[in-house]
């Protein structure tokens, strides 16, 4: 399954993909983020509007949109001209009147909605801090693919900055696994590119488009943006906040199958230990209280359809970044 790595794109347009985040580039968790629409239909508009909506649904951020400026200044500034694009750098540039994202595809009328779904998804992926697949540290396909990514880019920004081939050349590297967050690498990832097998080393067959979110990226999201307890669906039974363990960890499951878990971590007052667990859909497990931050899982539902690992290899999860509250971890499938 594909990996997550966050990260926003440093103060270029580039066209945008991830499954891979940098901690210091996520918005506060919780945000309410306004998205002024500088231009476009209302169709196309709407399309934003509904790509936000699924990536709200599994992280807790929120966005507020409108047609006219802003009084207290926008986060997101959306033009429907020239190209597919993120510019983002600093989050505190609110009032400035200049699109940080483009999305010429939406006006066109050769494609599919949900293809101009994908498109938007993927964008507003960037905007919540995820990277392109392709900078993953353990993308499998070589370079070619990327030093590819960074002259498409210099031939777009050549006319615009005069930086551009270092500009591409940084936004086009691999990611440091040691300063990102990240789970393996997904080739299902919404963040991921289509593309062409002659572009790929050991790959015989394209990188086929990827239209919706998929289990690795709903989890990303998850994680990258908790939700406070009270906002969890009541369906889960979670326990009341003061029940709740300090650098503790459970399990939700969000797919419509059984699941079985098995997870390695150094428990209180234990060694570390391998644990095994078995959840209905909607269960929760109960909660497991860490000694250290360091959480290694895989998961399999019981009919063999969805698996959670690195090819058979547990997941790692750090939740040190949940800053010692307790850490819900979902499992969703690719359709749940």
């Amino acid at each position: 399954m594909r990996k997550l790595l966050f990260l926003i794109i440093t103060a270029c347009f580039l066209p945008l993909s991830a499954a891979v985040i940098t901690p210091d580039k996520r918005w506060p968790n919780g945000s309410t983020l306004t998205v002024w629409f500088l231009d476009g239909t209302p169709d196309m508009q709407h399309i934003v509007k509904r790509a936000a909506t699924t990536w709200s649904r599994f992280g807790n951020i929120s966005f507020r949109f409108t047609r006219q400026k802003p009084d207290n200044g926008s986060h997101l500034r959306i033009s429907f001209s020239r190209y597919d694009g993120t510019r983002f750098g600093a989050h505190s540039d609110i009032h400035d009147n200049t699109a940080t994202m483009y999305l010429n595809s939406l006006a066109s009328s050769h494609l599919s909605d949900d293809y101009k779904n994908r498109i938007a998804l993927h964008e507003l992926g960037h905007v919540l801090g995820f990277e392109h697949e392709y900078r993953h540290p353990h993308w499998p396909y070589g370079n070619h693919w990327l030093k590819q990514q960074q002259v498409s880019c210099q031939q777009r920004l050549s006319d615009e900055v005069s930086d551009a081939k270092s500009r591409c050349e940084s936004v086009n590297r691999p990611l440091d696994a040691h300063t990102s967050w990240w789970f393996p690498y997904d080739d299902h990832s919404i963040m991921n590119y289509p593309t062409e097998a002659k572009w790929l080393e050991d790959r015989s067959h394209d990188l086929e488009p990827t239209l919706k979110l998929s289990a690795l990226d709903k989890i990303a999201m998850a994680a990258s943006y908790p939700f406070a307890h009270h906002q969890y669906i009541q369906s889960t039974s979670l326990p009341d906040s003061d029940s709740l363990l300090t650098n503790s960890i459970s399990f939700i499951n969000r797919c419509p199958y059984p699941v079985t878990v098995r997870f390695k971590a150094t428990l209180s007052s234990q060694s570390n230990k391998l644990t095994s667990l078995y959840l209905t859909h909607l269960q929760q497990s109960d909660q497991y209280q860490l000694v250290s931050p360091s959480l290694h899982f895989k998961a399999l539902t019981n009919n063999g359809l969805h698996q959670w690992s690195d090819d058979g290899d547990y997941l790692h999860y750090d939740i040190s970044h949940w800053q010692g509250n307790h850490a819900q971890i979902p499992l969703y499938c690719s359709n749940s």
